[in-house]
């Protein structure tokens, strides 16, 4: 005869696993006083507003990057298409040379900065973003800031990009609204560390955006897949990128997983896409190793490709020869010291644990 609760131990299993899928995962609190982050992200955002304007009103392409947004913003504002724009087509100079190539988001976050003179908004949007990153990088220390000196940030302020936002979602998962604007970039840092609370928070954002324009991601995807080829490539498919493979060795750790799902996404070969790799460093020393490599590169395409960041920008720029050496080679060196690390430290606490065990059968 069967037992007439002989189901519990299934249900219970049942519930494990439920909650295993569904419990938002435990963030640590900061390790930096709230008032100490603030005021360094106010610092760096300054800072980097000052340097973004230099090296923008420098290069004379307006706001770089960036513009596409604010043309997009305008346009939205206006009640116009803004995947629909007849001042830019392929062939015309950077930064008019693509239709606007992000999801609506992107436009959206823009409309504040609309306001502004070109050169100004794009100088402000790079102080915005980086006081957000510092803000988020000192949650767990301070050595982390580190990545204001990576040759990967230096690109991304000289030319506006949206990759210190990632960096931010990637510590605090309620940006995860924010970090969809490069919906690619940001699917290796959700799936690598999915955090149930950021994705419930995209949900009224993209409801707003289809609100505004229901067949914004038809229109977007129209748009992409019009963009001229060669212009993203696959790390993982260029030598010595399929080294990288190695990484599904060691997939449980964190940062191995992040670097291959990194390797898999289509990315601009031009250093600001790869400023994600600074998440694999866990010490200072690390991040630092990882800066220096990351520079060799910056100075190689600098002297021996001439330099020129309008060109580098096209899809006749710096192909993967300079990133996957040296970027993605040394994040590969790092993930695998972290693991040696780990072991080394696996086999000591054994050996304490075995230790302690032979002592007190000794003593009886």
């Amino acid at each position: 005869m069967n037992h007439p609760l002989r189901w519990l131990p299934r249900m219970a299993s049942h519930r494990t696993l439920l909650s295993r899928l569904f419990t938002f995962p435990a963030i640590p609190p900061p390790s930096v006083p709230l008032a100490r982050r603030l005021l360094i992200a106010l610092i760096v955002g300054i800072l980097a507003t000052v340097f973004g304007y230099h090296q923008l009103t420098g290069r004379g392409a307006l706001a770089s990057d960036f513009q596409y947004d604010l043309r997009a913003a305008g346009r939205l504002l206006q009640g116009l298409d803004p995947y629909n724009d007849p001042a830019t087509r392929y062939g015309l100079p950077y930064p008019f040379d693509a239709q606007f190539p992000y999801p609506l988001f992107a436009a959206m976050l823009a409309v504040p900065f609309t306001p502004f003179p070109d050169y100004l908004a794009g100088a402000l949007y790079v102080g915005c973003l980086a006081g957000l990153m510092a803000f988020a990088v000192t949650r767990d220390g301070l050595w982390r800031l580190i990545i204001f000196l990576s040759p990967s940030y230096f690109v991304t302020a000289s030319v506006a990009n949206w990759s210190p936002l990632l960096i931010a979602s990637a510590f605090l998962p309620a940006l995860y609204p924010l970090a969809i604007v490069k919906p690619t970039l940001a699917l290796p840092l959700m799936l690598n560390r999915p955090n149930w609370r950021g994705f419930l928070l995209c949900l009224p954002m993209t409801a707003l955006s289809l609100a505004i324009m229901p067949d914004w991601p038809l229109r977007w995807l129209s748009s992409v897949t019009n963009q001229p080829s060669g212009k993203y490539l696959m790390p993982i498919l260029f030598p010595p990128g399929l080294l990288l493979i190695v990484t599904l060795l060691w997939w449980r750790k964190r940062s191995a997983r992040l670097l291959f799902l990194f390797s898999l996404i289509p990315q601009h070969p031009f250093f600001y896409d790869q400023l994600l790799l600074w998440l694999i460093p866990q010490t200072l020393r690390q991040s630092l190793a990882l800066s220096g490599a990351g520079w060799l590169a910056y100075f190689g395409w600098f002297w021996l490709d001439g330099g020129d960041l309008l060109l580098a920008l096209t899809p006749h720029g710096p192909s993967l020869h300079w990133i996957v050496p040296t970027f993605y080679m040394p994040a590969l060196c790092l993930v695998a010291w972290q693991v040696f690390l780990g072991w080394r430290k696996h086999q000591h606490e054994r050996y304490i644990a075995s230790d302690v065990c032979e002592r007190m059968t000794y003593d009886v």
